[in-house]
């Protein structure tokens, strides 16, 4: 309180007022999960929601605009569109992503590279650092058997499928790995980016 120095036994009340500006809106989320692969330009999409526009950007590193294509969700929430009728995907490339929702966002691609030992029923890699990363081996035909981990601080990862499964040569395999908490790349054993080692 603030002595009142006309009357100097009585207080008068201190009024504290407080003015903050108003919070903006909160961007919306970006609601599904994007796969790309590199080696086809090709773009996968699910568990967004149905009938939801999404507008991609390709932007070479140094902020060209390189191709824009748009897709809708299906009824099921997925969507396939690809950059593979225009321009390959290099490395570095940047995409930007555009919800008719409002939401936004953006990501550097960045491709894991990995090496397969079916002698040894593992796979090595390197990618984007702290991020989730999966395996996939399909042996024999039609069974699947998935392995998943964190890449290190230096981005590394390693799986060993010695307890799943005993591979071999020409199994099919695959490695994804998210670039975020929504967009991931794959590489498969018939595509740049992984290597499987001959017995």
């Amino acid at each position: 309180m603030l002595r009142d120095k006309g009357c100097p036994l009585a207080y008068l009340p201190l009024t504290l007022s407080s003015h903050s500006e108003p919070s903006p809106p909160s961007q919306p989320a970006i609601d599904g999960l994007l796969e790309i692969f590199p080696h086809w330009g090709g773009i996968y999409g699910w568990e967004w929601t149905p009938g939801q526009e999404i507008g991609l950007d390709l932007r070479t590193a140094t902020g060209r605009l390189r191709s824009t294509v748009t897709a809708r969700a299906s009824a099921w929430g997925t969507f396939d569109t690809a950059f593979r009728y225009c321009c390959p995907l290099r490395e570095g490339d940047w995409f930007t992503l555009a919800q008719s929702n409002g939401a936004l966002g953006s990501f550097e691609l960045r491709t894991p590279q990995a090496v397969a030992d079916p002698t040894e029923d593992t796979i090595v890699g390197s990618g984007v650092p702290n991020m989730r990363v999966q395996a996939m081996v399909e042996y024999p035909p039609d069974s699947y058997h998935s392995l998943e981990t964190v890449s290190g601080a230096d981005g590394s990862f390693s799986f060993d499928f010695t307890p799943l499964v005993d591979w071999e040569y020409g199994a099919p395999i695959q490695v994804q790995q998210w670039l975020n908490e929504y967009a991931s790349v794959t590489i498969r054993d018939d595509t740049p980016g992984l290597v499987v080692l001959q017995p």
